[in-house]
């Protein structure tokens, strides 16, 4: 059955809810949980014909409770099955692995924060070893970095060390040749970016950058803000002008995802940059413009409500810098309803 309308709502509400169930359940159990994926991963590695319908059971991985230690324990069993997956299961299981990331730095972003300054060794080595195994797998296919990107870049900002040598050799330093393969992959999404203006520009390429980068941006927003000497910030400011471009600020937007959300990558974005940049309007006077495409009201009022709901970190700037705007709200709103009123019905063909 294909979901759409009331049926695709109910299906993301009682997804949600599950998930809700099985992130309770590994909190106290979380062994038994993690056990099942590992079958489930043993079989997505066998050569038998019910070994797809494992995949799914994969997909647990990204609402387990998992602290550091969990995680890295995650990554280790996902690096010795690796090689024996098909490639159905490692794109699906990329997938899941980077909400499966997203999922701890939201719940225990202190262990981020701590990260910075006490960086794991173990736990970088494994996300290196992951990173490495998934580079030759989508090396000729821009639609399978699409897939794989926005995974590599995450077991990248698990390294702050290894962040630490690939910003430094952008300032001439010497780089190791395993640091150096990593830059390359930063190098590469930087030259994607920019080339979104060209004719030559790679649909396919671009969405996996922008998915990549927007990552990296918004994992920077867990760094506290008064460490602006962290490698990841600096890395950020290489490429955020960049997003900007492509996601608000073009006259006709570059952005083509098949494989995000759109308006959910927007409104990651747009608070994402309210959080590293909180005094900077411009994306905020873009979406404020009543000649601005639809969406972009839309992802202004997602971007509020998330800025309000989602627990704060200390450093996050507060709902308090948009008070100025609350007229420029109201008149879109008021816009927003007048244009819907007058807009002529359409008729359903028979």
């Amino acid at each position: 059955m294909t979901l759409t309308g009331e049926n695709s709502k109910m299906n993301g509400e009682l997804l949600t809810l599950a998930s809700r169930v099985i992130y309770a359940l590994s909190v106290n159990n979380f062994n038994t949980v993690f056990n099942r994926i590992l079958s489930s991963l043993n079989l997505s590695t066998s050569e038998l014909e019910d070994a797809d319908c494992q995949i799914s059971e994969l997909e647990l991985i990204q609402y387990l409770s998992m602290d550091l230690t969990r995680l890295s324990r995650l990554i280790y069993e996902v690096c010795t099955k690796f090689k024996g997956l098909k490639k159905n299961a490692y794109l699906a299981l990329s997938n899941f692995l980077e909400r499966a990331i997203w999922n701890w730095l939201e719940n225990f972003p202190q262990e981020f924060d701590e990260l910075q300054t006490k960086p794991n060794e173990e736990l970088a080595e494994r996300c290196e070893r992951l990173f490495d195994m998934l580079t030759p797998l989508c090396s000729d296919s821009g639609r399978r970095k699409a897939q794989t990107w926005p995974l590599q870049v995450m077991l990248l900002v698990l390294c702050p060390n290894l962040l630490e040598d690939i910003n430094n050799a952008e300032n001439g330093a010497p780089i190791g040749a395993s640091a150096l393969r990593k830059k390359q992959f930063f190098d590469d999404m930087k030259r994607a970016l920019a080339s979104h203006n060209h004719s030559s520009a790679k649909p396919s390429l671009l969405e996996a950058a922008i998915l990549a980068t927007v990552n990296m941006c918004k994992s920077a927003c867990y760094v506290n803000i008064n460490d602006r000497s962290n490698a990841l910030f600096s890395i950020v400011q290489r490429v955020i002008s960049d997003l900007k471009s492509i996601l608000f600020l073009q006259a006709k937007s570059g952005l083509r995802t098949p494989h995000a959300d759109t308006e959910h990558l927007l409104t990651e974005f747009f608070v994402t940059c309210f959080r590293i940049t909180p005094h900077n309007n411009e994306i905020l006077k873009v979406c404020l413009n009543q000649q601005s495409p639809p969406i972009f009201h839309f992802v202004l009022v997602c971007s509020l409500h998330k800025i309000i709901t989602q627990p704060r970190l200390s450093w996050w700037p507060t709902i308090n810098n948009f008070y100025s705007k609350s007229a420029d709200l109201r008149n879109m709103f008021l816009e927003t309803l007048n244009r819907l009123m007058h807009q002529q019905p359409r008729i359903s063909q028979v």
